[in-house]
């Protein structure tokens, strides 16, 4: 399966039709049956799949990335989801290289806001990997401040 492009969109379950890009953080932590369809309405390919991080990853998640992991960001473990660094559409695997907990602002910078993750290994054996914020213009962002709600 690809990642969907710029100008894609789908429908869900009550027949609206939203981008690709919201689409797809909806399902970063859903259990999907996809269907493609070819132009007359007709299936033609069906998946299942588990893209959700198990409990086992999420208490790993928890105790590397100590909340979420984009520059600057306090927000803490419960308030965050598991997001694939390469996106599980565009064949990323659901394990503890490709999964980083981020909160939902910028977990929807990051699928719809076009910004980027890029882990930085760490310097020492027992420090936690870095991460390098990349946005949709190239510049990088290793600290900022969320906006308050």
């Amino acid at each position: 399966m690809t990642a969907f492009g710029d100008g894609d969109a789908a429908l869900i379950g009550t027949d609206a039709l939203l981008p690709a890009a919201t689409i797809a953080r909806i399902c970063c932590d859903a259990d999907l049956s996809i269907a493609q369809v070819n132009a007359w309405g007709d299936p033609f390919n069906l998946y299942r799949g588990a893209r959700n991080a198990s409990i086992t990853q999420r208490r790993a998640l928890v105790i590397r990335d100590r909340g979420c992991v984009f520059p600057g960001c306090d927000r803490p473990p419960a308030h965050c989801q598991a997001h694939h660094i390469k996106y599980w559409s565009a064949d990323g695997y659901t394990n503890m290289d490709n999964l980083a907990l981020v909160c939902w602002f910028h977990h929807r910078l990051l699928h719809e806001g076009g910004w980027h993750l890029q882990r930085i290994p760490p310097t020492q054996p027992d420090t936690p990997p870095g991460w390098l914020a990349t946005g949709p213009d190239g510049r990088q962002l290793r600290e900022h401040r969320q906006p308050t709600a």
